[in-house]
């Protein structure tokens, strides 16, 4: 197996492209051709195997309860990556244990190689907004430099930031929730109170006067205590993170025994959560601070 590798900036992104992946730890993998894009985030290779994109999100049309085919951020974000690497070499680099997802398919940062440069697919879907940046339990590399990708789009309100279904929701708003659950949504919000635990850390997200967190309303973000990285400096303070705006991704969920207001996003398991005071700092699991985001359109 050959040793993991921090790729440098001029190694990446070429042409107009911002940022970089600076400080990226990737573990090189094997080198295919792509055949077709399946979808927004998968790509079947020449060997018959298939590879999907860690870290970027597709648009589905489940997000709003429409056909794949006829949901137009989605058929747009397959067609950007079939453009993008269909007939093309490409290398397959990992970025933590996970190498292969349940349905067998390679889990990679995956990169172009053409005239002896190299192009990051993902970074390329999301700048120019056809994905989400998330994480997934054993596979959280490349935090900050996904993160930064992203906002380019966001602040251009590029491809699928434009359309209202992925806009970010107030946290505490639990009205704005309904009909959310089992999505991947993208919420903004204020702690209002924290409940450390054996395990868990719960954060929530709208005010209560139960003693029981258990029976709490709105919005509860778990974060198992091995993730306390997760919240950066803050997380040897859980208390500290009490009135402290972040921004939560991930799925949500409703679950039985809680309340029917009352919703659940498990970061731990797959999502993120990023600091949005200036006062506090975010680490992602390989050390690196949360970068900041470029304005759109910069060179």
């Amino acid at each position: 197996m050959r040793a993991n590798k921090a790729i440098a900036l001029g190694a990446i992104l070429v042409g107009t492209m911002t940022p970089a992946i600076a400080d990226c730890r990737l573990e090189p993998g094997p080198q295919r051709t792509v055949i077709q894009a399946l979808d927004g985030e998968t790509l079947r290779l020449d060997d018959g195997s298939e590879v999907r994109l860690s870290g970027a999100l597709a648009p589905r049309g489940q997000d709003v309860g429409a056909d794949e085919q006829s949901w137009a951020p989605a058929s747009a974000a397959k067609a950007a990556l079939a453009a993008l690497t269909e007939g093309r070499n490409v290398v397959l680099n990992f970025t933590g244990p996970t190498k292969r997802d349940r349905r067998n398919r390679h889990v990679a940062q995956v990169f172009i190689i053409e005239d002896g440069q190299e192009t990051w697919v993902q970074g390329r879907l999301l700048t120019d907004g056809h994905a989400r940046a998330y994480q997934q339990k054993g596979d959280r590399g490349c935090a900050a430099e996904l993160l930064a990708h992203e906002d380019v789009a966001r602040r251009a309100r590029a491809g699928l930031w434009a359309t209202d279904a992925y806009r970010a929701r107030p946290a505490e708003q639990t009205r704005d929730l309904a009909g959310m659950p089992g999505k991947f949504v993208v919420l903004t919000g204020r702690v209002a109170w924290v409940a450390p635990g054996r395990e868990t850390i719960a954060l929530g997200f709208s005010p209560t006067q139960l003693r029981a967190w258990s029976l709490r309303h709105g919005l509860v973000v778990m974060i198992e205590n091995h993730d306390r990285e997760l919240i950066g400096a803050l997380g040897g303070d859980a208390k500290a993170l009490e009135g402290k705006r972040f921004e939560v991704r991930g799925w949500l969920e409703q679950r039985l025994g809680r309340p029917a207001n009352s919703y659940v996003m498990d970061v731990s398991l797959a999502g993120m959560i990023i600091p949005l005071d200036a006062d506090t700092t975010a680490v992602h699991p390989a050390g690196n601070k949360i970068a900041d985001a470029p304005a759109a359109g910069a060179p």
